[in-house]
């Protein structure tokens, strides 16, 4: 009698009364069988592959693990034999603007998303994800990685799955070539986008550095660079504390980045305070915002006697820097100790 073989994974079932005293190959074939069917894989190439639907073989289909490789020169469809069922994951590794499709022959089919692995279900009839696909165009906060391919002031990224621009979406790339004017980024050709700073404003020269990755945001026609990489000075300078029945003197830090000052306090101090307001003098003019007022928080702030609190800084084109507490000016403790402790950081935009 011949033997029969199952459905989805072509494991044979020997016949009643066949190989007598020669169970071995049959019995050590099946394990083999069930053992690539659990967790093997195969690899097909869509390299040099015409337009058509094509039928996949034991060998293609029996293992749960498919990948695609290759260009694609044309739309192509792999299809299950009638009647085949299970389970597969199936990775698109391919390139090429053409779209690989994954079917059963009389039932279902699938668009295999380019540059993804997805899990995929068949009945025999139809075909499904087992999951929802992420999405493949863009949309609001969607992370992206490029290799820049571009020249200096005029970069380019190629981007898988990135179809158009998209307000929210965020692009990450280390330029082969630093900028020395106004720049731009072109992702897909979709078109070259002006890079800008935080207030809008074309980067300047050293803004983007060699080897360095930085990260811009899409918003409104332009990349938007949240912080320069070029530090153009940094320095130190005594800050008078006033608001104290003395006048406590601090060295601060400063480090200019871009669009941003950082001041740093190495070394704290305090006074006895005799006002209900507090500020500092001696911010130099080169980190002094020239055209308008901010208020920045910082931890390290001494009110009462009590450090390690929550203040805030408004920084103006003045040597003086008004300090809030609870969002007051007028806030503090006209009594017991106030001061900056060590380790304070107040990072204020420039512009």
């Amino acid at each position: 009698m011949a033997s029969t073989f199952t459905t989805n994974k072509h494991i044979e079932k020997p016949a009643s009364g066949d190989y007598n005293n020669a169970w071995a190959a049959p019995v050590n074939a099946d394990w083999d069988d069930i053992d690539n069917a659990l967790g093997g894989s195969s690899s097909i190439s869509v390299t040099g592959v015409g337009a058509g639907t094509y039928a996949l073989t034991l060998p293609q289909y029996q293992p749960p693990n498919i990948k695609f490789t290759g260009t694609l020169t044309a739309n192509l469809n792999y299809q299950l034999p009638a009647g085949v069922g299970g389970i597969w994951t199936i990775s698109n590794g391919t390139t090429g603007a053409f779209t690989l499709t994954f079917s059963v022959n009389g039932g279902g089919s699938f668009v295999l998303p380019q540059g993804q692995r997805s899990q995929v279900v068949c009945d025999a009839a139809t075909i499904a994800l087992t999951q929802a696909p992420p999405a493949a165009t863009p949309a609001t906060s969607l992370v992206y990685y490029g290799v820049d391919t571009g020249i200096a002031n005029a970069y380019a990224c190629t981007i898988s799955n990135l179809a158009a621009y998209a307000d929210g979406i965020e692009v990450h790339f280390a330029p082969t070539h630093a900028n020395t004017a106004a720049s731009t980024l072109n992702i897909n050709a979709l078109g070259a986008i002006p890079i800008l700073d935080v207030f809008g404003q074309p980067v300047t020269s050293g803004a983007l550095t060699v080897g360095v990755a930085i990260s811009v945001l899409y918003k409104g026609g332009s990349f938007f660079l949240p912080f320069s990489q070029t530090v153009n000075i940094s320095g130190s300078f005594t800050a008078t504390l006033v608001g104290c029945t003395t006048s406590p003197t601090l060295t601060m830090q400063y480090r200019k980045q871009g669009n941003f000052v950082m001041l740093f306090v190495l070394t704290g101090i305090t006074g006895i305070s005799n006002s209900t307001s507090f500020s500092f003098t001696g911010l130099p003019t080169a980190i002094r915002p020239p055209s308008f007022s901010t208020i920045s928080g910082f931890w390290g702030a001494t009110n009462n006697g009590v450090s390690g609190q929550f203040a805030g800084a408004q920084f103006q084109n003045s040597t003086g820097v008004s300090l809030y507490w609870n969002g007051n000016v007028i806030g503090w403790t006209a009594s017991g100790n106030k001061g900056i402790d060590s380790g304070a950081t107040i990072i204020y935009p420039y512009a």
